[in-house]
């Protein structure tokens, strides 16, 4: 007895699928010239993993820099008030939007990917919501050559009665540790 067929399009769509995730896999797995110093003439792979901020457990200050072993040097700012635009999104009644500034800075001698750079925050009551407004960046894009800085303004809606902001940047390569910050508000 024979398996029913599937219709074309639905083969088609499943094969499509499935080598789209196996390009996103192997494009996350690959040796592009990222911020972890895997690209070429850099450390190799296993060295790349190694990387991790020099942070330890202790979370940074505000204004404090981290530097990681491929050169990248990372600084978050004080958190500000933030005025809302006209076409903000992302903010509920009852907390306060806050802005921190997110600086990189290439001092190594690759140039790195500073689109695998994320962050993301929370207070005591848990993870906080994103801002998206017209002065507030969605993250880093690009490349980032090396004696070069980028600064990305991030604009979190925190809850009105937390005190503090734990800011984290994360690199999207499975081997570095991510660097924390504690912000007052």
């Amino acid at each position: 007895m024979s398996r029913p067929r599937l219709p074309r399009t639905r083969r088609l769509a499943a094969a499509a699928t499935v080598g789209t995730l196996a390009v996103g896999v192997l494009a996350a797995c690959g040796s592009d010239e990222s911020a972890e110093g895997s690209g070429p003439g850099a450390e190799k792979a296993g060295a790349a993993q190694a990387a991790a901020a020099d942070t330890g457990e202790r979370p940074l200050k505000q204004g404090e820099t981290t530097t990681y072993q491929n050169g990248l040097k990372a600084t978050v700012s004080k958190a500000e008030a933030y005025e809302l635009g006209d076409y903000a999104s992302g903010h509920a009644k009852g907390h306060t939007p806050q802005k921190v500034d997110v600086t990189l800075e290439n001092t190594g001698d690759e140039r790195l990917s500073a689109s695998r750079a994320q962050v993301s925050a929370r207070t005591d009551d848990g993870a906080v919501r994103q801002i998206v407004d017209e002065e507030a960046g969605v993250g880093f894009h690009g490349r980032l050559m090396p004696g070069k800085e980028a600064t990305v303004s991030y604009v979190f809606d925190v809850p009105e009665k937390a005190e503090d902001l734990d800011v984290q940047l994360e690199f999207v390569d499975f081997g570095t540790e991510p660097a924390k910050w504690g912000v007052e508000l």
